[in-house]
């Protein structure tokens, strides 16, 4: 059965009780004499009779010529009245099926706001600066959490590529490159009422329905808002700072990210310092106080001569046992040590750090450059990556930094899929483009996974490759993303942040 049939059946089905209305209350109607009455209920007029309804259900049809003019006039008052009601009935009916039949509410439903940005303390440290991102990431602003992480000259580096691409922008190319993608997110949301009521949604549960919903459209949104072609131009790139055009993505962003971060509860990540082979806080890595003392990781190694034991200030119950002290002979005076006197280590301007989420832990590595830590890896190749990138922008525009087999072979598959779903008419056609669209998803998924597994150009800095070494609770060797950070080498990131090619410890 068609929609156009079910809504036309349901419009008859409601004009039908609708002839009943509640409105209409038992009066007395006087004959033409006067000479005899009757209490009913009045349910309209139909061709100049007035229909009745007595107590006990029996209708009968009375000519109007045959009520005194007091009932006559009555009776076309209450027949107005029940026409009106009846005429708005019907007219709710058609905004509802017709509401009930659109690919998407009228109203397209929009997520909760999402919490205020924060920006990043200043002179924050290593594992400040980590959580910084880990927070505000949760709360949808990935893009300015990122961006705001770096140093100054950092972000005038990548405001320099975005200037210097802006001059050649080929809108047809980012357009063939992301365009698929948008057309895609556009699709969900702008036919989302479609999508929800295919039967193979209908099967599940209410509450797997709402989830499912959710992370659904908060994806797509995402995408859609991040993909939104009028931020692609020259005008818009080229005429305003890089971190202007940041905050417009991500005020529009942010409420999505955030959705979605809430629909996907994942525990917190853990941050600490990270000493290799050292029982205490006290690191050359220079360790923060206020982040505690570091477990250690792995075998414990022999102990610290500027432990208790070289500590003149230590009391007996500090002391060593022969086994674990230094070699027997006289006490070291304090002249004599080296270290005397020395309370703690010189700030460093590089830390490792030890993130942890669900079980599972990576080893960073941090540098601090003018007061901003960021991934070591970043830092070794940032000219080289700047130069590369600007040379490639220079002579290909900004699409050089994009043009990725993962986006081309997703374009390419994606592009025969949305033509086929944008042009359905109704959903029952947009039901059976949904069917052959779902016979293809794993083979998709599939391709993808390749593709991105053999891929190197959206390499992330902050993502450091795991080795037995480093990551005791990683001995395989595989790539793992640092938990609670949402990666840098995702669509939304890519306009604002140059693949990291080549990046040392990066994979």
């Amino acid at each position: 059965m068609s929609a156009s049939i079910v809504v036309r059946a349901a419009i008859v089905a409601v004009a039908a009780i609708a002839v009943t209305p509640s409105l209409a209350t038992a009066e007395k109607w006087t004959g033409l004499r006067g000479d005899r009455s009757v209490e009913a209920d009045l349910l309209g007029i139909w061709e100049g009779n007035a229909i009745l309804k007595f107590a006990n259900g029996r209708r009968v049809s009375v000519p109007l010529i045959n009520l005194i003019s007091d009932s006559r006039i009555r009776a076309n008052k209450v027949a107005a009245t029940i026409e009106t009601h009846r005429a708005e009935l019907v007219s709710e009916l058609k905004a509802q099926a017709a509401e009930a039949a659109a690919p998407a509410p009228s109203t397209l439903p929009e997520p909760p706001a999402a919490p205020d940005y924060r920006p990043l303390a200043s002179k924050a440290g290593a594992i400040e600066t980590l959580q910084h991102i880990d927070d505000q990431s949760q709360s949808g602003h990935v893009l300015l959490a990122y961006f705001d992480s770096l140093p100054p000259k950092y972000r005038a580096d990548l405001d320099g590529v975005v200037k210097a691409g802006a001059d050649t922008l080929d809108v047809a190319k980012i357009d063939a490159t992301l365009g698929p993608l948008y057309r895609l997110a556009d699709l969900i949301v702008t036919r989302q009422n479609w999508i929800f009521s295919h039967p193979r949604m209908q099967m599940l549960d209410e509450q797997t329905q709402q989830t499912l919903q959710t992370l659904i459209l908060s994806a797509a949104g995402s995408l859609r808002n991040a993909l939104d072609p009028t931020a692609f131009t020259a005008e818009t790139l080229g005429g305003m700072p890089l971190r202007d055009w940041i905050v417009q993505r991500d005020s529009a962003i942010a409420p999505h990210l955030y959705a979605l971060t809430n629909a996907l509860p994942t525990g917190g990540a853990t941050y600490e310092e990270y000493v290799e082979g050292q029982q205490h806080g006290n690191s050359g890595y220079g360790m923060e106080p206020e982040f505690g003392p570091v477990e250690p990781e792995g075998p414990v190694g022999p102990a610290d001569p500027l432990g208790p034991a070289g500590d003149p200030m230590a009391g007996p119950a500090d002391a060593p046992g022969p086994a674990m002290g230094p070699a027997a002979g006289p006490a070291v005076s304090p002249a004599a040590t080296p270290d005397a006197g020395k309370k703690e280590a010189p700030e460093s301007d590089t830390m490792k750090v030890k993130v942890t989420q669900n079980g599972q832990s990576i080893i960073l590595e941090m540098l601090r450059v003018d007061d901003f830590w960021i991934p070591k890896s970043m830092a070794d190749h940032w000219d080289q990556t700047i130069a590369s990138s600007k040379e490639k922008v220079t002579t290909s525009g900004l699409t050089s930094l994009i043009d990725h087999p993962v986006l081309v072979t997703l374009g390419t598959m994606l592009q025969p899929m949305t033509t086929s779903l944008e042009s359905a008419s109704n959903a029952e056609e947009f039901h059976q483009s949904m069917e052959s669209i779902f016979q293809q998803t794993q083979m998709l998924a599939s391709t993808l996974a390749s593709l991105a597994g053999n891929a190197s150009g959206f390499s992330n800095p902050w993502q450091p490759a795991s080795s037995s070494s480093t990551n005791p609770k990683n001995r395989n060797g595989r790539r793992s993303r640092e938990p609670g950070m949402p990666a840098m080498d995702s669509p939304a990131m890519e306009p604002a942040m140059p693949a990291m090619e080549g990046s040392a410890g990066a994979p």
